[in-house]
């Protein structure tokens, strides 16, 4: 083996180190300059692999792109590679004058496993990931225009990968089962709405509706100060059109949602590279997070496990500056029941201070879009299958407490703001976007502001794989304006990063059991901040409508009991500890 050839593609696989342009090409040293001779032998770990069609002449020359010649590698493996989408035109490299645009490795992986991709040569060259299993059916891409990239195994067995160069060239570090890299941000495996983007134009744009419009796109929501909901639907004109989509891999095949939503990866992917463009990132869809049934809510055994009854001998929740107020982002509430109704924000006339931000009336299941009505008409075709996972959510915050009716809430004198952003069949990241912005007492679709803004915005929903900078964006606003946000981990048993919980701000809590363990469902990793008791109950009483008729259950929530009561009970920021309620501390 070439000592030259480890040393330009080995050595950066061993160190993730950059390598030149990743050409292969050699460069005479400045003059003057000493230069030495090494002798001796190079081994490689046996967890180390190369790619066996580099781009140095000198190596042997074994094709590796498509499925029928792919590289069997193992597993954990660290693999150094390259590719480029079009000819070197060096004189010096193998690729002079012919592209590799695709590198194939066939791996035998286990469920849950990812595998990571590091370019190298970013933001020059824009290399992408893609995992089929071994039928040939494509399971997961990672599209994005970063130096990393991701994508999970969904069973154990046999995969094929593909790295291929959608622009430029790089050498790159394919690692399996050797390490975390940060989340990619345009993933085909995530939940996200086909032929929509939530896009925002630079501040420099006059127009940015006008800009749309030349890309044969069109607007169907927001303004241009801040991110807008736009639709792909209709004539095309953009860069990303078919005429400029890389080839689909020879042995493959996808099924006809694939190829909408992998479309709309692209025409994306394609916007986040115009000059013009902040953000451009998938409308993600989100849903509550909800746990597996329990029996009848007996006991709320997770109330003393954080002393809330000793905090309660201090103080109950109404501090001397007046209520707090707790924005519910969520499926709205029941805004008739009678343990809620009295602790429902409500402004001088009278009126609950909220709005409902579903935009699409498929999933609205009221019959219309956004408007000032916050009650929730369910999120299952009929009220007996819907969740009703705002209500439980408010009742766990500011049920009316000693009052001999239903339940008691963690505060006993915050106030609700409910704001309605999921549906049937889950919402949509555009409006929960416009949910929060509401909330924080920012410009919304809307048009209108809450009399008095959320002090504490809880968003017990969420989803994986759905990192979007446009989010990352507002929750820095929504910290800097002095609101708290608190959100679910996720339940999904995983250390997979689970948004908005996982965005820089925003506080993530994760579920304990009785006996203070991590609960079995929930998720993990470094981006928890907290862990708290965690109750799935249902109120032992029916409901005050009498449309519904019947009990309904009550999925859990990850909601921080304790540190929503600090909060509300003393109107402060950080971590609550006065009257008995326990601190914690990250981890």
């Amino acid at each position: 083996m070439h000592i030259r050839f480890l040393f330009q593609v080995l050595l950066p696989a061993i160190l993730l180190a950059a390598c030149g342009g990743g050409d292969g090409g050699d460069e005479a040293p400045p003059p003057g300059t000493d230069t030495f001779s090494i002798s001796g032998t190079v081994t490689a770990a046996s967890n180390v692999a190369v790619d066996t069609d580099t781009n140095d002449p000198d190596s042997v020359y074994v094709s590796n792109n498509t499925v029928a010649t792919a590289q069997a590698i193992g597993n954990p493996v660290m693999v150094g590679g390259f590719v480029t989408a079009t000819p070197t035109f060096s004189l010096s490299d193998r690729f002079t004058v012919t592209a590799d645009p695709d590198d194939v490795y066939a791996v035998d992986l286990v469920a849950g496993q990812t595998i990571n991709l590091e370019v190298v040569n970013t933001p020059t060259a824009d290399i992408d990931l893609g995992l089929y299993d071994g039928s040939g059916a494509l399971i997961d891409t990672s599209l994005g225009v970063a130096r990393f990239e991701t994508v999970t195994a969904v069973a154990s067995g046999r995969y094929f990968v593909r790295v291929n160069a959608f622009s430029g060239k790089s050498n790159y570090v394919l690692a399996i089962g050797t390490g975390v890299v940060p989340a990619s941000t345009l993933r085909l495996a995530s939940e996200f709405l086909p032929d929509e983007a939530v896009v925002q134009f630079q501040e420099a744009v006059v127009t940015a509706a006008g800009g749309v419009a030349a890309l044969g796109y069109q607007v169907k929501a927001g303004v241009p100060d801040r991110p807008m909901l736009v639709s792909f639907a209709g004539p095309r004109t953009a860069v990303a059109d078919t005429g400029s989509l890389p080839e689909p891999l020879a042995g493959t095949h996808m099924s006809p949602e694939q190829a909408a939503k992998l479309s709309t990866l692209y025409r994306i992917k394609a916007m986040q590279g115009r000059a013009d463009v902040r953000s451009a990132d998938p409308n993600y869809v989100v849903k509550a997070q909800k746990t597996p049934n329990d029996p009848y809510y007996g006991l709320q055994w997770h109330y003393p496990l954080i002393n809330l009854p000793q905090a309660w001998d201090v103080t109950t929740g109404t501090p001397s500056s007046g209520s707090v107020v707790v924005a519910v982002v969520d499926t709205g509430v029941l805004l008739a029941h009678t343990d809620l109704s009295n602790n429902l924000l409500r402004d001088g006339a009278g009126n609950v201070v909220g709005y409902d931000f579903i935009s699409r009336t498929t999933s609205s299941n009221d019959g219309d879009g956004i408007d000032p009505n916050a009650n929730d008409a369910g999120d299952e075709s009929t009220p007996s299958s819907s969740s009703w996972h705002g209500t439980h959510v408010s009742g766990t915050v500011a049920a009316g407490s000693n009052n001999g009716v239903g339940v008691t809430g963690v505060s006993w004198g915050a106030k609700i703001m409910p704001a309605r952003v999921i549906g049937k069949g889950g919402g949509s990241s555009y409006d929960v976007l416009q949910g929060i912005r509401y909330a924080a007492g920012l410009s919304n679709d809307s048009g209108t502001l809450p009399t008095k803004r959320a002090d504490i915005i809880n968003l017990s929903l969420g989803c994986q794989n759905c990192y979007s900078a446009a989010e990352q964006t507002l929750f820095n606003q929504v910290r800097a304006a002095g609101v708290i946000v608190i959100a679910a981990a996720g339940n999904e048993n995983s250390s997979q990063l689970g948004y908005p919980a996982s965005y820089d701000g925003v506080v993530s809590v994760s579920a304990v059991d009785m006996e203070r363990k991590r609960a079995p469902y929930s998720n993990y990793g470094g981006k928890v901040d907290v862990a708290a008791a965690r109750q799935q109950c249902r109120w032992l009483r029916r409901w005050p409508s009498e449309d519904l008729g019947q009990q309904h259950r009550r999925p859990g929530l990850s909601l921080l009991s304790g540190y929503v009561h600090g909060f509300a009970a003393h109107g402060r920021r950080g971590r609550p500890h006065e009257g008995g309620t326990p601190r914690t501390d990250p981890g």
